[in-house]
């Protein structure tokens, strides 16, 4: 059966912004776009007819990096987000709650925890943690993901004492009085936890994917771009629950994947290149990081932190090898998408760009930088001139911009996630949610957050760098199809293509900026199917 939408305000998205009235369906594609006459005209007798009544239509949202298990996991386990928690005492009282529930041994993983916004004003340590859960190995994940903390008993499983080295790349932080481990592991030390943790079973990580998907369709969300599979469990698990996922029906929106580095040598081994997949679950390239986040001191920076002067950052990689890595990607074909957000990540980063890029040519290769954050004009127009896509999430103005005025200094924060200047370089710059490590994954906030830029103690980063809610919808939308090659298939409303829409009852183009988050969802619709019904 095929879907015709009649009697509606379509926005197509297209390079000229035409607005249609009706849209017509057949076997997952766009076949008619133009006015309820003309698409009833071609109407057979087991098509459905749904007449929006005024409604307005946008192309479904795509969500350039997010982490869809990883959230489907967080939605599972123990909240420890600042809309539910505002204490460390809050989130002793949630662990505590679930070791009543749970048995000896089992792990208990908590998600989302914001030292910045604790009344406490610091981390949560392991002896906040021990009374509660004794018998239990407890881990809590930092909402930026680029840290955790461990209670004792899973230090104690995963052998972490005074004298355990720092890994490369990363930190465990210490008592300054006794050198003991105070639970906090900050980047790559956090696989000295995560290795030893009880793994996730495969249906239980199918089980994550469908509740996160499950979310997203309720938003409006037709496709995501997963930006770092086995980042959260192995890569051979992520990939057989995403797999599984999609052949038992349980996956009903259309996934991107982007594989940790570690997965190269076997897609290489296999030949598999960029696309390979269908529209409904591909992989596209793979996945590393040049650093960690500012708000935690991690982000590579060329000056040193405002409130940290002996404190620059950490990178993951020398340079020759940084250069070696994206040389593997580039040659295979495939996408390399680089985290990269204090300047100087994005500097060594955009220099091995160069380099690889003068060795092997190619014209069209849409290498990305995800988040892209402290970005001066010149790296702009460097990426610009070497064909380089930002991949942004403008909600960590949002959330973590207070943090990073208070760590970079007001000027510096200013210059976090330039929109304005980015599109003004004519930068495809795509929009992301980056959830679950930005609380709130809902596309029109991305949008209203893009417009606003105001943090959560309402004050304006970088009031220049404000976009209109138009261009904010095109990142969420045309742009972010480009950034991983599915602009004829994905991210306008026009003939041939995907057949993906998000139906509001009003038009979010006409409502104040502040309201634009109330705007509920009506429909969402994947290949001409009904997905989500606020009805349901």
């Amino acid at each position: 059966m095929d879907l015709l939408l009649i009697n509606g305000n379509i926005r197509t998205m297209d390079a000229k912004g035409t607005i249609a009235q009706a849209v017509g369906i057949r076997q997952g594609r766009i076949d008619i776009v133009g006015t309820t006459e003309q698409v009833l005209q071609t109407k057979r007798q087991k098509d459905e007819v749904i007449d929006l009544k005024g409604k307005t239509v946008f192309p479904g949202f795509i969500d350039a990096h997010n982490h869809m298990i990883y959230y489907g996991t967080e939605l599972l386990g123990i909240n420890c987000r600042a809309e539910s928690v505002r204490s460390i005492d809050d989130i002793v009282r949630a662990i505590a709650e679930k070791a009543a529930s749970s048995p000896p041994g089992h792990w208990l993983r908590g998600y989302g925890y914001d030292d910045a916004v604790l009344k406490e004003g610091r981390h949560p340590r392991r002896e906040d943690l021990d009374p509660v859960s004794p018998q239990n190995p407890v881990v809590l994940y930092r909402t930026c993901g680029h840290m955790l903390v461990a209670n004792s008993k899973a230090l104690q499983i995963c052998g972490i004492t005074k004298n355990t080295a720092n890994p490369p790349g990363g930190e465990i932080d210490r008592d300054p009085a006794t050198g003991e481990p105070t639970g906090l592991m900050k980047e790559t030390a956090q696989e000295l936890i995560k290795n030893s943790m009880d793994p996730f079973t495969v249906e239980e990580l199918v089980k994550a994917a469908e509740v996160a998907g499950n979310q997203y369709l309720s938003e409006g969300i037709t496709s995501v771009q997963e930006a770092g599979v086995g980042y959260f469990q192995s890569t051979v698990d992520e990939m057989k629950a995403y797999q599984l996922a999609q052949l038992e029906g349980r996956l009903k929106l259309r996934v991107c994947l982007y594989l940790l580095q570690d997965a190269l040598p076997q897609l290489s081994s296999l030949g598999i290149l960029k696309g390979f997949g269908d529209d409904m679950l591909c992989i596209s390239g793979i996945k590393l990081f040049a650093d960690g986040v500012p708000s935690a001191h991690t982000g590579a920076v060329l000056e040193p932190y405002e409130n940290a002067p002996d404190e620059t950052g950490i990178l993951y990689y020398e340079k020759d090898e940084l250069i070696d890595i994206i040389d593997k990607i580039h040659k295979n074909r495939l996408q390399s998408s680089i985290h990269a957000i204090g300047d100087r990540a994005i500097d060594e980063v955009l220099d091995a760009y160069e380099r690889v890029l003068a060795m092997s040519p190619r014209k069209d290769h849409r290498h990305r930088i995800e988040h892209f954050t402290m970005a001066s004009p010149d790296l702009i127009e460097r990426a610009k001139s070497l064909g380089i896509i930002p991949v942004v999430a403008s909600t960590e103005v949002t959330f973590y911009g207070d943090a990073f005025i208070k760590n970079l200094g007001p000027e510096r924060a200013e210059w976090c996630y330039p929109l304005r200047s980015m599109l003004d370089s004519e930068l495809p710059v795509a929009l992301s949610t980056d959830r679950p490590f930005d609380p709130v994954g809902n596309p029109l906030f991305s949008v209203q957050a893009a417009v606003e830029r105001k943090t959560r103690l309402g004050q304006v980063i970088g009031k220049q760098q404000c976009i209109q809610v138009e261009e904010a919808f095109r990142m969420h939308t045309n742009y972010a199809a480009f950034a991983a090659f599915e602009e004829k298939l994905k991210g306008s409303i026009e003939l041939g293509k995907l057949g993906d829409f998000v139906v509001y009852p009003i038009d979010p183009f006409e409502v104040g900026i502040d309201e634009l988050n109330q705007v509920p969802v009506d429909l969402t619709i994947v290949g001409g199917e009904v997905v989500y019904s606020c009805k349901d």
